[in-house]
């Protein structure tokens, strides 16, 4: 039996006044293939895909790809990235959850969705016990020196809504995707009124 590959490392970074920790990925074989899987995934209803490829043949597949998954927008497309990876990086350093692949469900695939960019739950024994709220930066150029402040603001802003739209959107493809199980344990955890921890 083969070790798994090692996509990133994650190392913590001293000299600042909060916690931080710096991820790269990895330059070793067979990398692009997992960061191919989870863009796959990511983007597309593989599902789908499998019959649109059993129909039509595997060109069909990767023609509806390129014309419905991936964007033509070089920005679109990076920003596309960074929110994948950034979901599947959090969820192995974090041991997070995400209800829902929201990429999926993108109205148009050239533009960027307007809802957060990464929406997860934090369990314990089965049950919901926090939600957690990423910003996801990425691009071709260098960022504005107040990016990071920026993001932040906005996830607290979202963090103080009582039920942001997130919820909503993910309640509501985990009831077309026939998840009600988990469709129902995420209804009554954004309803609950006890103590509950919103990490942004």
């Amino acid at each position: 039996m083969t070790e798994p590959i090692s996509w990133y490392t994650a190392q913590p970074q001293a000299g600042y006044g909060f916690t931080l920790t710096r991820g790269a990925l990895e330059e070793q074989p067979g990398v692009e293939e997992i960061l191919g899987g989870f863009l796959r995934f990511g983007l597309a209803h593989v599902e789908y895909l499998e019959a649109v490829a059993r129909k039509h043949g595997f060109a069909a597949a990767a023609a509806y790809l390129a014309e419905r998954s991936f964007a033509a927008r070089v920005a679109t497309r990076v920003g596309d990235f960074g929110e994948v990876v950034a979901g599947r990086l959090l969820e192995a350093e974090e041991g997070l959850l995400r209800p829902v692949e929201k990429l999926r469900y993108k109205d148009d695939h050239e533009w960027s969705m307007r809802l957060t960019d990464v929406f997860f739950t934090r369990e314990e024994s089965g049950q919901i016990v926090g939600f957690v709220f990423c910003e996801a930066k990425a691009g071709t150029t260098s960022p504005p020196a107040d990016l990071a402040v920026s993001a932040y603001r906005r996830l607290l802003a979202e963090s103080d809504i009582e039920r942001p739209e997130i919820f909503f959107f993910c309640l509501e493809r985990l009831w077309v995707e026939g998840q009600y199980g988990e469709h129902e344990r995420l209804d009554d955890a954004m309803r609950r009124r006890d103590p509950f921890c919103h990490a942004p």
